[in-house]
């Protein structure tokens, strides 16, 4: 990155601002408002402007006003969500407000309060479940996408969502 690199606009730059609104988690199609994976980042834009000043050259977009971040490959493309329900000291941002839609067609708002079962229920087995003293982490496959469910080790209380591409 030269000095020039500082003076260049980005893109999302001229984006309209986000409005704060619940968003949509549709794992059928594993895309968040309308957004799948592997879709250009320039569809962010129907989001609104991320937080962050230079998101495609961080290939990070930060979206404080909505809870969530979005991260984009090399070839700006998007390959990850991550979507805070209950925001953490280790978290840059969120929480989030989020509606899933499962493969079944069913619905559920999250919030602080969730547990993670009630997501466990409506999918398929985890592939892994990974737990700590500070979290537990189930990992599970949608196709050739990855659902992770991060929830308290005690509790079951829902932390957060993450979807990226394998």
């Amino acid at each position: 990155m030269g000095i020039f690199d500082f003076f260049r606009s980005d893109p999302s730059s001229e984006w309209p601002e986000p409005r704060s609104r619940s968003l949509v988690l549709d794992l059928r199609e594993r895309s968040l408002d309308n957004i799948p994976l592997g879709a250009p980042a320039s569809r962010l834009e129907s989001i609104g402007r991320p937080t962050n000043r230079l998101p495609f050259r961080d290939e990070r977009f930060l979206y404080a006003e909505l809870g969530i971040v979005v991260e984009i490959s090399s070839d700006k493309l998007v390959d990850y969500f991550g979507m805070p329900v209950v925001r953490r000291e280790h978290d840059d941002i969120g929480p989030c407000r989020l509606e899933v839609l499962f493969p079944t067609g069913s619905r559920v708002q999250l919030s602080g309060d969730s547990e993670a079962d009630r997501l466990l229920a409506e999918l398929p087995k985890p592939e892994s479940s990974e737990v700590d003293d500070e979290e537990t982490v189930h990992r599970l496959l949608l196709e050739k996408d990855v659902l992770e469910i991060e929830c308290s080790p005690k509790s079951g209380r829902l932390y957060r969502v993450n979807l990226y591409s394998e």
